[in-house]
């Protein structure tokens, strides 16, 4: 029971007390619903920059990336090559094969400015494989191996062309060869 000022006792129903409870939470919803409004509904989330999107987009696809570092050093061989290498990983994800001339038109750009750029030679030598040009692929890796004997890609160009020519004690050897050079995961892979 509840006392007025004057002290006598004040009694309330069971029912008048559930409606009182029901105004209470009513108000107070009201209240907080109010307040959320006021502050502009959801939890603001942090406005991006231009650059900082653009960043983004950059770092989720590497052929972005790669044509960014072209605009900003349209000379470097390196970012050609890496242009044509993402661009080949693009056409295994996605199984576009309209990539291959983009990524072409990259290798040759990277080899014209540095004829002897390997990641530019290797992506060469991987899109002739691709291409089934394995004949082609041939003095592509040879040129790598030379270039760099320690990179297991060159050596790995080289046996897949020699299987795929049907060359299987060269294939072998080259595969012996390439483990010897590099024990380790790049050549196992």
């Amino acid at each position: 029971k509840i006392s007025s000022p004057s002290g006598a006792p004040i009694a309330f129903s069971l029912r008048r007390r559930v409606l009182l409870l029901l105004a209470a939470a009513v108000v107070i919803f009201a209240a907080a619903l109010g307040w959320r409004l006021a502050k502009g509904g959801a939890t603001p989330q942090p406005v991006q920059q231009p650059d900082q999107q653009a960043a983004d987009r950059m770092a989720a696809d590497p052929v972005l990336a790669a044509q960014a570092q072209i605009k900003l050093r349209p000379d470097d061989p390196a970012a050609y090559a890496a242009l044509g290498l993402a661009l080949l990983q693009k056409v295994r994800e996605n199984y576009d094969t309209t990539l291959y001339a983009q990524a072409a038109a990259a290798f040759d750009a990277a080899l014209q400015r540095d004829p002897q750029q390997n990641d530019a030679l290797v992506g060469r030598g991987t899109l002739a494989l691709a291409l089934h040009d394995f004949r082609g692929a041939l003095p592509i890796a040879e040129q790598v191996i030379r270039l760099n004997p320690y990179r297991a890609a060159g050596h790995g160009i080289r046996v897949d062309a020699l299987v795929e020519l049907g060359r299987y004690p060269q294939a072998v050897a080259a595969a012996q060869q390439m483990v010897d050079l590099r024990p380790d995961l790049e050549s196992y892979s």
